[in-house]
């Protein structure tokens, strides 16, 4: 398998639902492509009034690899929320919300039949899903001065880099989002082209 770059990351393109009918419970799978743990609680608390009536609103999300969350809501502990967690990691995926809701079937599925449907339900949603690449950005600023224009735009095109903004006053002032990657060679190449006379901040 062909290791991804530290500043790529496998995500969803857009949200997905998908619904099973396990021994008359039935799990309903939601999943969400998230920027943020408070965009992620924002859609956990609107998937939360929305099914209100619901025995269990179960979730798991990731966020680069370093923020995870996950709750079994009511559900015997590990069988549900760890469960959808996994699925998620399973998939490579980061800055993805999935959760499951539960209307309780009247037959008790046991701690294994509950953790393999909240696993599959999970899996399913994600399998309607469109994956996809993307590139961690840093907002970088700066501002040096005018006669280096030329130089410091031809490194910022080469890079690839976006530019929000740019302001020319004393000084050309340029806010940029570069690939988080390659943020140090891009500021050595500023520094070479300015001779040292670029503010970085």
């Amino acid at each position: 398998m062909q290791k991804i770059p530290e500043d790529e990351y496998l995500t969803i393109e857009s949200s997905a639902v998908d619904k099973m009918v396990v021994k008359g419970s039935v799990f309903s799978g939601q999943a969400y492509p998230v920027q943020s743990q408070k965009q992620a609680e924002e859609k956990l608390k609107e998937v939360k009034e929305k099914y209100f009536d619901a025995t269990h609103n179960c979730y798991g999300y990731v966020l680069e690899k370093e923020i995870c969350k996950s709750s079994d809501a009511g559900e015997p502990r590990g069988t549900a929320g760890n469960q959808i967690l996994k699925a998620i990691q399973t998939k490579g995926l980061n800055f993805v919300l999935v959760v499951v809701t539960r209307y309780f079937g009247g037959t008790k599925l046991g701690t294994s039949g509950l953790s393999k449907a909240y696993r599959n339900s999970t899996l399913n949603t994600l399998n309607k899903c469109k994956i996809v690449k993307k590139i961690t950005m840093e907002k970088l600023s700066f501002s040096f001065p005018l006669n280096f224009y030329g130089g410091v735009s031809r490194i910022i095109s080469r890079f690839e880099c976006q530019i929000i903004s740019t302001d020319f006053q004393d000084e050309v002032q340029i806010q940029t989002q570069v690939r988080k990657g390659l943020v140090e060679e891009f500021k050595n190449n500023l520094t070479d082209s300015t001779e040292g006379k670029i503010r970085f901040y």
